[in-house]
């Protein structure tokens, strides 16, 4: 309120002010002449101040306008005062310790002056209005010449309009501001009439009665789920938190529209009927979900004879151990006349069964490295449609049951589809609940001392602002916000959110942060500081609330979306079932089927096979396997890496991770991106990919090359051409900057890539006059993970390249998902099923010993393992030529190092060295045989290297 009172008392002295050094008065003009001389931009002053003072003089005070705003012009007026020392010079009695000390002094100055010349004044005016009552308009015009006089006298000295440190972006900046506010305050005070189609009520909402059906279906699920519940299984803590204690998760999207008016030539009021997706956690050891569609009928009816006699009876449980029972199925029930039948079973193909949930408060979670949420990576459009999903859900379950226990970022959660899957659809949001008794929930408003009367909307507004600036608020807590600096109150968290969203406001203005659309802006506001509530006794109903969630958070989240990325709310339904829809996989996708006991101990037995190679390494470099001579660098372009923090800092302790660098932070939405962004990984598949290659090549050292966020945007027409051009450009700087020996990519195209195809023929041709031995960079890349039924994919075949398929620890070519066999002398087989990789901690996989590990098949990760074999290789004669090693008197070690490092040495190595027949005649990497300690005795793994290199 003091600041709207501020302004009515000090705008009309400004606009006075601005009159007169606009006119065509010759003080005026010398006025200008010291600051600007250009009259229009002091016209337009006038004319915006102008019109902010008829809309601030003529104020309706039962109305309050946001406060923002009115801060916004005191501070375009402030900053048009010159320096306090200037003003105490002047006898201005300035406060230090206020707001906006030079309005404030300008304030008590006029009320001073206006005090001492209306008691002076009083008799002259009546004694002239006593001798000319005929004159009237010409003494009202000299009382405006005489308050206009009396204003400049004041500002004249003190104020700029424009100042000496104004530049022409400053000034447009000020314009802007007070055009906006003067809009925002004209349409509050003056709000425009609205045409009868545009009248949005929650009477005319096409799903409000979306609320009543749902309420009905919790009750029905509460009263027939038993109570204690006897399935949980005591040694399973997990199930104890799931069926036991009553646990579902209710889709927010599915079978939801979103249109905001009933449809021309649609009677509303004419649906009744609803369809809810409901997750219900079944009775067995490891926690799984029921996928379960309900039906449920609004008006009392017939019931449907095939039904009467089996509806449910309290035995939901049964129901759920059924489902445990048979896997892989979809469950269809209705509710009719106040009774819930199960009507069907459907198999289904994309079941949810064992998805992972991860919660809104998960993703905003910074790791412990302090990076980047999860959240805050993703895409505007993708936080700007789950806003408006979860503003919709509030008016849909405002003061009903599935709201009753909580409604925060910690029950709002999403699915996991894949083990692989760090980022979760924003777009599929589920809320979870506990269908327990229903708690009176009829007093929807806090008593009036409380900061905030209606918990459930300031819940909303927190979680809007979180996901709107990728942080928890309880992260931005600052000490003097909590009680005695410690504990936590009622209204801490609220208090916190005004703050952080005044600052972000603000700081978007000024251009720091990115501009915020209008209808977010006044969403979040609305559900912070909801004026518009009435504040009675008693207070507003419910339907009054919905009405105020309808109109000021769901319509400008829909106008925002709408104008921002140009989906109409209407159409919304239409944007997520796409979204829903399974997409195309990129080419070098993971599998992570569940794998046999046989896979798992033949691949471990790989692995423990290859401690054979690291001792021959260790013995060649006696025990320093850190010596930089003998050290191969690969570059690995992909998704990132972050494996979890322990194991980064042994490889960064041990300097096995280079320079490394992401090619995201240049475009569009990815400016801003920090330097370090590499080692954040959203997908995983760049962790598992460098991981492996690290494993397997203890004398090779890693440049990390992020070269997009996650494989999807391998498939993704719309940004492939971005794509596409990280990766020639990484390809190029790995070569020319890091001369690096080995690029690896686990990834690829249906088709060759011009731009791409230019930066490989540069990497394998090269001149070097520092190193003239490094003519050539090895390139291993994926052969494809699609299976048989599609070649080799591009550029695992293309003529620069070594294209690498998959195999299991024995060498057998089991795995379904290589492409067919070809016999191509430039495509060769590594083990590539059943591998155990690290993941990313964010990812959340696995536990205890396990814990960020899980077991993948693919090409993706045969690739790092053959190009790990490659680097043990070079590394071995990068070391024999570092002690002086020779194979006779007239060839040394370094004389092979220019043929290993092109694409023919290297595959001659491969195929004549490390290359083991299986029973079917097919060739795999099984190199234990001729890489072993004592081959390095008398130089004899150096004299088969070159006498394969020689033939």
């Amino acid at each position: 309120m003091w600041l709207l009172e501020l302004l009515c008392d000090v705008l009309p002295a400004f606009v006075a002010l601005a009159k007169y050094v606009a006119s065509d008065d010759k003080d005026a003009a010398k006025y200008r002449r010291h600051i600007l001389k250009d009259t229009d931009y002091y016209l337009k002053f006038h004319a915006d101040l102008f019109s902010l003072n008829v809309v601030v003089q003529n104020w309706d005070w039962a109305t309050l306008p946001e406060e923002v705003t009115i801060y916004r012009i005191l501070e375009v007026l402030e900053s048009r005062f010159l320096k306090t020392s200037k003003l105490v010079e002047e006898d201005w009695n300035i406060g230090t310790e206020e707001p906006f000390p030079k309005l404030r002094a300008l304030k008590r100055k006029l009320e001073i002056e206006r005090d001492v010349k209306d008691m002076g004044g009083i008799e002259l005016e009546v004694k002239s209005l006593a001798e000319s009552v005929e004159d009237e308009e010409s003494e009202k015009e000299r009382l405006q010449r005489r308050q206009l006089t009396r204003y400049l006298d004041i500002l004249k000295e003190v104020v700029h309009i424009s100042t000496a440190r104004d530049t022409d972006d400053r000034r447009e900046r000020l314009f802007k501001r007070l055009k906006h506010s003067c809009s925002y305050l004209t349409n509050l005070r003056f709000p425009p009439e609205e045409s009868p189609s545009s009248q949005l009520s929650i009477s005319r909402y096409p799903s409000r009665h979306i609320r009543k059906l749902a309420s009905s279906l919790y009750k029905l699920l509460q009263e027939h789920w038993r109570s204690p519940c006897n399935c949980s299984n005591p040694d399973s803590d997990e199930n104890a938190s799931s069926h036991a204690k009553r646990e579902v998760q209710l889709s927010l999207v599915t079978h939801r529209r979103f249109d905001l008016l009933p449809a021309p030539g649609t009677a509303h009021g004419t649906d009744t009927d609803a369809k809810f997706e409901i997750l219900l956690p079944t009775v067995s050891n490891y926690v799984t979900w029921q996928e379960t569609e309900i039906h449920v009928k609004g008006q009392q009816c017939h019931p449907s004879l095939k039904f009467h006699n089996n509806h449910v009876d309290r035995d939901i449980c049964q129901i759920m151990r059924d489902a445990a029972e048979s896997p892989g199925c979809k469950i269809q029930m209705l509710v009719e006349n106040k009774k819930l039948y199960p009507i069907s079973v459907q198999r289904h193909v994309n079941i949810i069964q064992r998805s992972t949930f991860k919660t809104l408060d998960e993703l905003l979670q910074k790791d412990r490295a302090k990076r980047a949420t999860i959240i805050s990576t993703c895409e505007g459009r993708e936080k700007l449609i789950l806003s408006f999903i979860l503003a919709t859900s509030l008016l849909h379950f405002h003061s009903a049951p599935w709201l009753q226990r909580s409604w925060n970022n910690r029950n709002i959660c999403f699915l996991v589809n894949s083990r692989n899957e760090a980022v979760p659809g924003l777009t599929k949001p589920y809320l979870t609940a506990k269908c327990t008794p229903v708690a009176c929930i009829s007093q929807v408003a806090q008593p009036w001392y409380h900061f905030h009367r209606y918990p459930t909307i300031l819940a909303l507004g927190i979680m809007l602002l979180e996901i709107s600036r990728g942080i928890r608020i309880t992260d931005e807590r600052r000490e003097t916000e909590l009680q005695d600096g410690i504990h936590v109150t009622a209204s801490t968290d609220g208090l916190v959110a005004l703050r952080v969203f005044e600052e972000w406001v603000q700081a978007s203005e000024r251009g720091v942060s990115k501009t915020i659309p209008l209808g977010l802006k006044s969403a979040i506001q609305a559900c912070l500081e909801p004026a518009k509530i009435p504040f009675t006794n008693p207070p507003p109903s419910n339907e009054q609330i919905r009405q105020f969630i309808l109109t000021d958070i769901v319509v400008p989240l829909g106008n925002a979306l709408s104008d921002a990325y140009l989906v109409p709310p209407e159409n919304l339904h239409f944007e997520i079932s796409k979204a829903r829809q399974p997409e195309q996989p990129p080419l070098f996708d993971s599998h992570d089927k569940m794998h046999t006991q046989e896979q798992v101990g033949t691949a471990d037995k790989w692995f423990k096979r290859l401690r054979g190679i690291h001792d021959l390494l260790s013995e060649a470099s006696n025990g320093d396997e850190s010596n930089i001579a003998g050290r191969v660098t690969v570059a690995v372009l992909d998704t990132g890496f972050e494996p979890p923090d322990a194991l980064m800092d042994t490889y960064q302790n041990f300097h096995r991770i280079r320079e490394s660098k992401t090619w995201l932070s240049a475009e569009g939405e990815n400016k801003g991106i920090p330097p370090d962004n590499w080692k954040i990984d959203l997908d995983g598949h760049g962790t598992h990919v460098a991981d492996l290659l690290l494993r397997v090549a203890p004398i090779a050292d890693v440049h990390i090359a992020q070269v997009f966020k996650t494989r999807k945007d391998l498939a993704n027409p719309e940004i492939a051409a971005q794509v596409h051009q990280r990766i020639a450009n990484a390809i190029n700087y790995a070569t020319i900057v890091w001369k690096v020996d080995i690029i690896i990519m686990s990834f690829g195209f249906e088709s060759y890539v011009q731009v791409i195809q230019n930066a490989l023929r540069n990497a394998s041709n090269i001149y070097d006059k520092m190193d003239p031995t490094r003519t050539s960079t090895l390139i291993f890349a994926a052969t494809r993970n699609d299976g048989a039924n599609k070649g080799v994919a591009w550029p695992a075949k293309a003529n620069e390249v070594i294209g690498i398929s998959s195999t299991d620890g024995n060498g057998e070519f089991s795995s379904s998902f290589n492409p067919p066999h070809d016999r191509s002398d430039s495509v060769f087989y590594a083990l590539g099923q059943a591998v155990e990789v690290v993941c990313p901690p964010r990812m959340g996989i696995g536990q205890g010993r396990q814990k960020n590990k899980t077991r993948l098949s693919g090409t993706s990760f045969a690739n790092p393992i053959a190009a790990g074999l490659a680097a043990n290789v070079l590394g071995y004669v990068k070391l024999a030529v570092a002690s002086g090693a020779t194979i006779n008197d007239e060839v040394g070690a370094g004389d092979m190092l220019d043929r290993l490092r092109s694409k023919d040495g290297m595959k001659a190595i491969f195929k004549h060295r490390m290359n083991k027949n299986n029973d079917n005649e097919l060739a795999s990497l099984l190199p234990w045989d001729w890489l072993k300690r004592g081959g390095h005795t008398s130089n004899v793994i150096l004299k088969e290297i070159w006498d394969t290199l020689s033939n």
